[in-house]
């Protein structure tokens, strides 16, 4: 099965909510875990700092980016 995230569930999850993170955990491994190239976006633009954003960046390449198009 595929995951798709939007930007406010993968800030919660990045926020430390237990419930999103209760979730993610109830996923397992199995399942592919899934961004649009908006909500990757987006998701960048909540980093603080620089070191922030690189540890953003680390996390979001963990996630398969699905790129938007015409179709």
């Amino acid at each position: 099965m595929n995951v798709l995230f939007d930007t406010d569930a993968l800030i919660e999850h990045l926020r430390g909510n237990e419930d999103v993170k209760d979730f993610i955990d109830t996923i397992g491994g199995e399942e592919k875990l899934i961004i649009s190239a908006v909500t990757y976006s987006e998701v960048l633009l909540f980093a603080k700092d620089k070191v922030h954003l690189n540890r953003l960046k680390k996390v979001l390449a963990e996630l398969i980016l699905l790129d938007v198009n015409e179709t």
